[in-house]
């Protein structure tokens, strides 16, 4: 068992150098209410329920990836090995109004055709730690992790580009999730990051030892 320290920091200052008069729209993390998930229930399982309420784009499947192997000597490092996996998942409220995806099918940015590759690309690679970044639907990537055996910490940028967009989700930041079979949480800490003297840049870190 690994333990990780943990401590809590509420602190956030209000300046967050959003130079736009657009109104902010205030919504809560409630766009996969849909699901109702089981605890521990097997992978496969977990995929099977996710399709059957996703909107199936034909003939997906998810990117073949090649990894690069680093060489390093196995007696230089113990018997217990940490997998750790880091992905920027793309702000559901960004990808489909802000970013300009013009190469790419409008079905494949549509979150509910894109939440079950999501969860799917996640688990194939069977991390220990997970990273994410541009989180904005943290209730369906925590409520659907924790069957299994996963929980996680959320925290959002101060003044995420995300509120100023109709039907947001709430406003996205970064993730972390463990497996709590083989982690236990002591410690978390938050930062705002600053670019400026005055106005601090949309965005933050979470770390959690």
């Amino acid at each position: 068992m690994y333990y990780l320290r943990c401590a809590e920091n509420f602190t956030q200052e209000t300046l967050m150098g959003s130079f736009t008069s657009t109104v902010k729209i205030d919504n809560e993390d409630s766009q996969d209410k849909d699901l109702k998930f089981e605890n521990h229930v097997t992978y496969q399982q977990l995929l099977e329920y996710c399709r059957t309420h996703d909107n199936q784009w034909p003939n997906s499947q998810l990117i073949k990836r090649t990894f690069t192997s680093i060489p390093y000597d196995p007696d230089s490092v113990d018997g217990n090995p940490v997998r750790v996996l880091q992905w920027n998942v793309l702000s559901q409220a960004l990808g489909q109004n802000n970013d300009r995806f013009d190469s790419c099918p409008l079905e494949a940015l549509e979150w509910k055709h894109r939440r079950c590759h999501m969860l799917e690309e996640i688990l194939r690679h069977n991390p220990d730690i997970i990273c994410l970044q541009e989180v904005d639907h943290f209730d369906f990537l925590s409520r659907a992790l924790a069957t299994q055996s996963y929980s996680g910490l959320f925290v959002p940028k101060p003044d995420s580009p995300c509120v100023y967009i109709n039907d947001n989700n709430g406003p996205d930041g970064c993730a972390i999730f463990y497996k709590n079979d083989k982690f236990d949480l002591l410690e978390k800490h938050d930062k705002v990051l600053q670019v400026w003297t005055r106005a601090q840049q949309s965005g933050v870190i979470t770390v959690d030892t």
